[in-house]
């Protein structure tokens, strides 16, 4: 996840408390958030958009152009998927939301928005979540599972502007842990996450693809140096939608 401030938006004349966010969306799926404290109406997506998924509601673009659904906006601290046409920069602007502000999460699986300014460890941002043997926080294109009491997988960081489905075993009340660095009163932007590029690969998987993912934790019967050596896909025909990563011996996908 990229953030970079941009000074030359800075406004003078705008209260202490205001901020503008600029959340930029990739064609196709889009798992989204944003970390204002108001609800974001839908109409400053459906220039680009043309399906926007929340948890219980939905909007979508008909072929006559026409809106429909439940859906009136995206509220703080929850996650949708967004489906773009085209790639997007989508401004923003408003209070920010309150960190110390208790969000509710029920059993089960929960779309969870990503309040913080800065992209944040999960172990550190979760701080106040009591996580449960078996809970599973998902991005968009990695995820981790709660095991032997830490959090582990492919998801290193909770990042503002992205959407995550949080697992959970038991409903509660949390506050999100924020960096101890103070916020800069700056216009900010959340850039999508892109695939990693450090290890070149055979295959690529386009991650704004669809909507959903599926995760798979799987042990190959060989040794470790085959493990490492090797790069283990999942394909449909001759699509590939997933690579795997090793994690303390097991492969994450």
């Amino acid at each position: 996840m990229g953030v970079y401030d941009f000074a030359s938006e800075n406004t003078p004349c705008w209260g202490d408390s205001l901020m503008a966010i600029t959340l930029g969306l990739q064609q196709g799926w889009n798992w989204v958030s944003h970390n204002l404290a108001s609800k974001v109406h839908a109409s400053r997506f459906t220039g680009y958009a043309q399906h926007i998924i929340g948890q219980y509601e939905s909007l979508v673009k008909e072929n006559e152009g026409r809106w429909s659904g439940t859906l009136d906006g995206m509220s703080t601290a929850m996650g949708y998927k967004v489906r773009m046409s085209a790639a997007a920069d989508i401004t923003l602007r408003g209070n920010l939301f309150d960190v110390d502000t208790l969000v509710s999460v029920s059993q089960g699986w929960n779309w969870l928005g990503c309040p913080l300014y800065n992209a944040t460890t999960v172990e550190t941002a979760l701080k106040n979540y009591v996580p449960t043997e078996g809970d599973a926080i998902v991005g968009i294109n990695a995820f981790a599972t709660y095991e032997d009491g830490r959090w582990v997988g492919t998801l290193a960081s909770l990042s503002p502007g992205q959407a995550y489905l949080l697992k959970c075993g038991k409903a509660q009340r949390f506050s999100w842990n924020s960096l101890a660095t103070p916020v800069i009163r700056k216009a900010r932007r959340y850039a999508a996450p892109q695939e990693e590029e450090d290890v070149p690969m055979p295959w690529q998987v386009d991650m704004h693809a669809y909507p959903n993912v599926a995760c798979i934790i799987a042990a190959l019967e060989m040794d470790d140096s085959m493990v490492e050596d090797n790069t283990v896909a999942a394909f449909c025909n001759d699509e590939c939608r997933g690579l795997a990563k090793v994690v303390d011996g097991l492969l994450y996908m």
